[in-house]
């Protein structure tokens, strides 16, 4: 699947020119519409949305520093800068980026 489609409920592909054509389209005469003079909704597939299309997010669990924190059994109590569990104190800490 490209990069800009969307998967839908129906298991169709969209492309970002097919919702706007979508949009435009006129309605056929005497088809009622959630709305007067608006296209009907496209239920778009969800679960693939949030989980592999634009939908996606980045949350700290992504991060593997996060990990490294949360394994570590003896961190005494404190406040600590994310740069405080890298070497040196390296922003570019590859530890500290995450993918989607």
């Amino acid at each position: 699947m490209a990069g800009n489609e969307v998967r839908l409920a129906n298991g169709q592909r969209w492309s970002a020119q097919q919702f706007v054509d979508h949009y435009f389209e006129p309605s056929a005469s005497g088809t009622p519409t959630p709305v007067a003079g608006r296209p009907a909704p496209v239920d778009v597939d969800r679960s693939w949305y949030m989980d592999e299309g634009p939908g996606r997010y980045y949350h700290p669990g992504m991060f593997p520093i996060m990990r490294q924190i949360l394994d570590n059994r003896n961190l005494a109590s404190g406040t600590y800068d994310l740069r405080d569990f890298v070497p040196n104190r390296d922003e570019n800490d590859p530890s500290l980026t995450a993918n989607v």
